[in-house]
């Protein structure tokens, strides 16, 4: 269903925003430039419609690996200071659901150092609100991790973080 012609025209453009790339999306389908195998019209207006409301960039190959980098050094920093050896077969939002619980109060960070309470807002959303904050606080305390996380798949070395108590607690 999904050719290489159709990735490449894809990638990189947002046709939720950007009238240029909406334009684009609307004439591909039109011409069966974009997905030439989907032959069924109700299918193609289905694929145009869903392309047509994506707000973000459409990664491309190489942006979704340079992602995945990031994310895994995140991923690594959760596991080594958060979960420790409770990681085991499930993915890191399972594990850390099944050990978060709701407290009274839901606190945001907003700037380093200084949190307020969130509104009333639902366990689902409290958590919501938990496991992002979580990512941004390991990508952004941690961030000299990603840089080192190819060294550790090429050449097999195993990266052991500083363990700094306060940027721990912190972290936390």
């Amino acid at each position: 269903m999904v050719d290489i012609q159709t990735v490449e025209a894809l990638q990189l453009r947002a046709p939720g925003t950007s009238v240029q790339d909406r334009n684009f999306v609307i004439e591909g389908m039109r011409t069966d430039y974009l997905f030439p195998k989907v032959l069924d019209p109700g299918k193609r207006q289905l694929l145009k419609e869903s392309l047509l409301s994506i707000n973000c960039l459409i990664p491309s190959i190489k942006t979704l690996y340079e992602n995945l980098k990031h994310l895994g050094a995140g991923a690594k920093v959760i596991k080594e200071l958060v979960l420790g050896d409770k990681c085991r077969r499930q993915t890191l939002h399972v594990t850390l659901k099944k050990l978060w619980t709701l407290t009274d109060s839901t606190w945001i960070q907003f700037s380093e150092g200084m949190k307020k309470v969130a509104v009333t807002i639902s366990s689902d959303e409290s958590w919501g609100l938990y496991y992002k904050q979580l990512w941004i606080g390991a990508l952004r305390n941690f961030a000299d991790l990603g840089a080192r996380m190819p060294l550790e798949e090429k050449y097999g070395t195993k990266y052991e973080p500083e363990r700094i108590i306060n940027q721990q607690y912190v972290f936390a």
